[in-house]
């Protein structure tokens, strides 16, 4: 019971650091973890419709792995580059390069809320530079590559612009 009870201890207090840092995200709960996101360093490639980005799920024994994945948004399918596990004294474990092989998306699981968090991420991030360049959406052929690189999270993101806009509107 007292080991129970430690391990609780450690994944709450690693979970709240967690939660608390400005450079971690918090996804969401599986059987085994709770997932994080890391908010810095996704890589966009606006041709490709494809964002890396690193993760970490804490894992229900005070361990943690660190991951690295590809989105390949439009299609929704992900690639595990990286992984890399550590134990509750954050010493490694095991990890390294990943088999690269895609995988589609479950529909609602964790990797579905994390692939929804870095698209959408990612095409707020590439309108917003044809808003701040070009003062609109004045480059159609930017713009229509946008849509179709990253698909619904790009619809989605103009959704959300377009409904900030009507709530800014003084009636």
């Amino acid at each position: 019971m007292r080991a129970l009870k430690l391990i609780a201890f450690l994944v709450v207090g690693i979970s709240t650091t967690l939660h608390a840092s400005d450079d971690w995200i918090y996804i969401g709960s599986g059987n085994v973890s709770q997932v994080y996101l890391q908010n810095s360093g996704m890589e966009a490639d606006i041709n490709s419709g494809e964002v890396k980005a690193w993760t970490k799920s804490v894992l229900l024994d005070g361990g943690h792995v660190l991951g690295k994945h590809n989105y390949a948004c439009a299609k929704n399918e992900h690639l595990k580059l990286e992984s890399y596990k550590y134990d509750a004294s954050n010493n490694y474990l095991s990890g390294g390069k990943a088999k690269p092989v895609w995988f589609s998306v479950i529909p609602e699981s964790v990797g579905y809320l994390l692939m929804e968090k870095v698209c959408t991420t990612a095409a707020k991030q590439e309108i917003d530079k044809i808003q701040l360049i070009e003062g609109g959406y004045t480059s159609d052929a930017k713009f229509a590559l946008i849509l179709n690189s990253f698909g619904s999270y790009a619809d989605t993101v103009l959704m959300m612009n377009i409904q900030e806009s009507i709530d800014n509107i003084e009636w």
